[in-house]
């Protein structure tokens, strides 16, 4: 029986395995640092979560501080109307001049055209509200003022300091790359 005949113009197959006796660790380095890349990702993955919280925080916090400043310039609409009215019977009575009566009229014209703006900036905060929260456009967003004001009992500073600098995600993930290298 012929095992391996001679069979002219075929090609030989082979197939070979090798491995390396030693190689400097190098297999087990690079397994470490792909677990501390991995836990570095880790870590900066939770840091834009709080990063995108932070900016869903301060985005709110913007749309209440216009929604208050939005009060204010009403109030002072009604206070500059009141005013006006009051300006304008003192002239038919010959109390103050023209100029007296159209300063306070343009004062008016100017809290009205803060109005403006201040509603204009609120569709703004709104819109950019919605699109952050995932919101359907158009949606309104309710505030609640009630305890905005409200005394908090703060921790010294150097605690938050401490706390800041220990719990950064930032920091560790560098920490986590550098074992990694």
């Amino acid at each position: 029986i012929v095992m391996m005949p001679n069979i002219p113009n075929t090609y030989m197959a082979s197939v070979g395995l090798r491995e390396g006796i030693f190689s400097g660790w190098k297999l087990k380095y690079s397994e470490e640092s792909y677990d501390y890349l991995t836990k570095a990702m880790q870590l900066d993955i939770e840091k834009d979560q709080s990063e995108v919280r932070l900016n869903i925080m301060s985005a709110y916090i913007s749309f209440v501080k216009l929604k208050l400043s939005q009060q204010i310039v009403d109030e002072e609409i009604v206070a500059a109307k009141k005013l006006v009215e009051e300006i304008k019977n003192q002239h038919d009575r010959g109390i103050v001049t023209d100029n007296d009566v159209m300063k306070v009229q343009l004062h008016q014209s100017n809290m009205e055209l803060a109005k403006s703006d201040v509603d204009n900036s609120i569709a703004v905060a709104q819109f950019n509200l919605c699109i952050m929260l995932g919101l359907k456009q158009g949606t309104t967003i309710e505030t609640d003022t009630t305890g905005i004001f409200a005394a908090i009992n703060l921790a010294a500073e150097s605690a938050y300091e401490n706390d800041a600098f220990a719990n950064r995600n930032e920091k560790k993930s560098l920490d986590l790359r550098e074992q990694a290298s």
